[in-house]
């Protein structure tokens, strides 16, 4: 496995997809997330951030009780900005990133820089479908343990960093994301029902061409699957028809966009019961 690791800086792993990077790094040439270990530029101008606002401020002012207030607020507004809230015991949240440290120990050791390929998949780590929904066991400092509530992997618990997890959007978050005219929850809805409708299509086409998944023999294996992959295209081609119908106000390049923004944003995937 390449290890992305320069000269200077120490192995690290990824903060979001745990691949391994150099510390020195500033963004995850696996997935492109920024990294905590980013040191600014010293050629580029400097941008006034909130620390540097809030000292600006206080060497302005006098020292009078509206002063000190107006000093206190915006200290607080800065140290909630650093220090964000943790998660309580029991909250739900989505699974974004991956693979699942299976105890605290493969966790650490991940963290420490150890390589992924070190550890075994299934008994160490594991993977879940994109999104999906977990429930917080405890916040122990980044490190989040979890119960995995939906999917495959249903009942199992693991550990990721706290960017490895987000909190399902709200209905207020959600108002403030429009695209096309579809606000974030709509969008989001929209890329479980083309999700959902992939993973029918593919059972259809295993119902109507069964010897296209039958391994027992290699005779006209070929043939078959030609023949299914013939089926399911007809199958997806009819879902789109009717998904471009349902979505008559937007275009279809508006909807592929929207897909893509699913995909790239790890939306969840709706669960598809076996028939």
């Amino acid at each position: 496995m390449k290890r992305d690791i320069d000269h200077q800086g120490k192995p690290m792993n990824c903060h979001a997809c745990q691949h391994q990077i150099s510390s020195e790094a500033s963004f995850c040439p696996s997935c492109g997330k920024p990294q905590g270990a980013w040191v600014p530029n010293p050629n580029l101008p400097k941008k006034m951030g909130d620390r540097d606002k809030a000292w600006v401020i206080i060497a302005g002012l006098t020292a009078t009780p509206i002063a000190i207030l107006i000093v206190m607020v915006i200290a607080a507004g800065v140290r909630s900005k650093f220090k964000p809230p943790g998660l309580a015991a029991g909250t739900e949240l989505e699974i974004i990133g991956r693979p699942i440290a299976a105890d605290r120990g493969v966790y650490d050791a991940l963290r420490g820089g150890t390589a992924m390929t070190d550890f075994k998949t299934g008994r160490q780590k594991f993977r879940v479908e994109p999104g999906a929904a977990g429930r917080v066991i405890e916040q122990n400092g980044e490190a989040v343990h979890f119960e995995v509530v939906s999917g495959k992997m249903k009942g199992r618990d693991g550990w990721l960093s706290r960017d490895g997890v987000r909190l399902p959007p709200t209905e207020a978050e959600s108002a403030k994301d429009v695209k096309f005219g579809l606000t974030l929850l709509e969008r989001r809805k929209l890329y479980a029902e083309v999700e959902r409708n992939a993973k029918l299509a593919v059972r259809e086409a295993d119902r109507r061409v069964p010897d296209a998944i039958n391994r027992t023999s290699r005779v006209g294996i070929p043939a078959v699957q030609k023949k299914w992959s013939l089926v399911l295209n007809e199958i997806l081609k009819e879902n789109s028809r009717r998904l471009y119908s349902k979505y008559s106000n937007l275009t279809k390049k508006q909807i592929g966009l929207i897909i893509s923004e699913g995909s790239g944003n790890s939306w969840p995937e709706p669960e598809v019961p076996k028939p």
